[in-house]
């Protein structure tokens, strides 16, 4: 029989057993040769002494991981003080534990594998029950394994990854094989892995941000039974250089940020509010412009209503908050990304100046500044909602104090405004009156009509 020593040959002489320490200590692998006949004692014919040397790049690959906030564990079939030796080569110094010395309790080892760092002459079964503590404790694990005895434990993790040279079982179980069995691609893996998480986020939010925004002012138009103001070729613009130009260059960056939060918990987070603010600020918006001569002028007799500003100044706020929520979701800002906003900004806002693109468009060229308030006052709400979530508590209460006084202050100039606009027009456009109770009467027509179909 051949196996571990202290399995084929559990009998040793004081001798064998003093060669056995000594070479545990330099970090040997023992194998043990034995001959047995039924019935009969078993007799050791001789040890050998195995020394595996870590590959070059061991230690590097290890340093990387640790660095990015991974848990290292080393789950071996051989003896524990062995695999601690060789572990120590490659610069990981940590306690060790051995088969017998498992409890058998799923708390206490749940316990213990935080505890510990190297378990040795582990059983497939007990791999499998290691994996399993460490899921319990909240863990996302990653395992290599080249063998039968790891299929088992390879099943059991959330990312099993194979060697080229394993067994055909276990590579059939894993998600990843290392075809060169060369450990050195795996931060090359993760890497790629974080940038198609952080690009995903980016995208997702930016995607579904314009769906929100458009589903909450439908909702909300059905409710009131008025027509949707926009047109797709209206939102086209916003389109192109708040979302289409900015995934698409920013999905060349390589983003390597750990993303410690739940993906599709982070897109919602980002998208949600958002597009909620924006949806029910294009209704008010819409609304003041019904109720309120923002958007008319008397022209030789008549009441002429410019409803290509309206679009004009609709498509800005949305623009512009969309490209605020582009920043926020591109925070912490690299150069490359600061040159994307800033760029997207520049071509969003250049187009309301060039007449040839607003005509094709149906808005109106750049006239006031209008949009800045709706604009100042989405803003304060989205960084309003995100205080309001933030987990630091301490800054909590101070930035909601500081955005609530500052969305009274811009909402009172606001509605102070209006109020001194619509008081003016009734004074100097007295025919004013009249055309709001005839609109009014015309929508209420509108809706019999609709009832009637």
């Amino acid at each position: 029989m051949l196996g571990a020593f202290d399995l084929v040959a559990k009998e040793v002489t004081s001798k064998q057993k003093a060669d056995i320490e000594e070479a545990l200590e330099k970090g040997y692998r023992i194998l043990a040769l034995s001959h047995n006949v039924l019935g009969e004692k078993i007799q050791l014919l001789c040890l050998i002494f195995l020394k595996d040397r870590p590959k070059k790049e061991a230690k590097k690959i290890l340093e990387y991981f640790e660095k990015q906030g991974t848990q290292i564990k080393i789950i071996s079939g051989d003896h524990p003080k062995t695999v601690s030796l060789i572990a120590k080569e490659v610069g990981l110094e940590a306690d060790y534990i051995g088969l017998s010395e498992l409890p058998e309790s799923e708390k206490e080892l749940q316990e213990v594998v935080e505890e510990k760092t190297i378990f040795g002459r582990i059983t497939p079964e007990r791999k499998r029950d290691i994996i399993a503590a460490l899921q319990a404790n909240g863990h996302t694990v990653g395992m290599i394994g080249d063998g039968i005895n790891d299929i088992l434990a390879l099943k059991k993790s959330d990312c099993p990854i194979a060697l080229g040279s394993g067994n055909e079982a276990t590579k059939s179980v894993a998600q990843f094989i290392l075809l060169k069995n060369d450990f050195s691609v795996l931060p090359n893996i993760l890497k790629e892995g974080r940038k198609v998480i952080n690009n995903i986020t980016r995208v997702a939010s930016m995607n579904l941000l314009r769906v929100i925004y458009i589903f909450t002012l439908t909702v909300l138009l059905l409710i009131t039974r008025h027509l949707f103001p926009l047109e797709s070729i209206n939102l086209m613009m916003m389109g192109i250089f708040t979302v289409g130009i900015p995934s698409a260059l920013l999905v060349l960056e390589k983003d390597e940020k750990r993303n410690e939060d739940d993906i599709l918990q982070k897109i919602r987070d980002n998208a949600l509010p958002t597009g909620i603010i924006i949806g029910i600020a294009i209704f008010v918006m819409f609304s003041l412009a019904y109720k309120f001569p923002i958007y008319t002028t008397f022209t030789d007799g008549h009441f002429v209503t410019h409803y290509e500003e309206f679009i004009s100044d609709v498509t800005l706020v949305i623009g512009s908050v969309q490209l605020f929520s582009l920043y926020l979701l591109c925070r912490p800002l690299s150069r490359f990304r600061a040159i994307v906003i800033v760029g997207m900004t520049a071509l969003f806002y250049g187009t309301y100046f060039i007449s040839p693109v607003t005509k094709f468009l149906g808005i109106a060229p750049f006239k006031s500044f209008r949009f800045v308030i709706p604009t100042i006052i989405c803003i304060l709400m989205i960084l309003m909602v995100r205080a309001l979530f933030s987990k630091n508590i301490k800054r909590k209460t101070k930035k909601i104090a500081i955005l609530l006084v500052g969305l009274a202050l811009i909402s009172g100039f606001s509605f102070t405004k209006l109020r001194q606009y619509n008081a003016k027009a009734a004074i100097e456009r007295p025919q004013y009156k009249k055309i709001l109770v005839d609109n009014w009467e015309r929508s209420q027509v509108n809706k019999e009509n609709v009832n009637e179909r």
